[in-house]
């Protein structure tokens, strides 16, 4: 597995969090009652702490995966 596959993925999910940020901040802005309250604070502000999650174990798994592959050549 090539580690660049690794970082690239990372970078699109990030870049689709960013995306998703600024959609539901336009959202948010014209559709502000108690429905969509309740669905920002169900369903929007999980995902971004659970992406950074995700995102910081994946770097982690790329780093091992380096290392791995560099031990192995030596």
């Amino acid at each position: 597995m090539r580690m660049t596959n690794l970082h690239s993925g990372t970078v699109r999910i990030q870049e689709a969090l960013e995306t998703l940020d600024r959609a539901w901040e336009q959202t948010s802005q014209a559709w502000d009652d108690s429905s969509s309250r309740n669905f920002g604070e169900e369903h929007m502000q999980p995902i971004g702490p659970k992406v950074r999650s995700a995102l910081h174990a994946i770097n982690h798994l790329r780093d091992v995966a380096t290392r791995l592959q560099r031990d192995c050549e030596s």
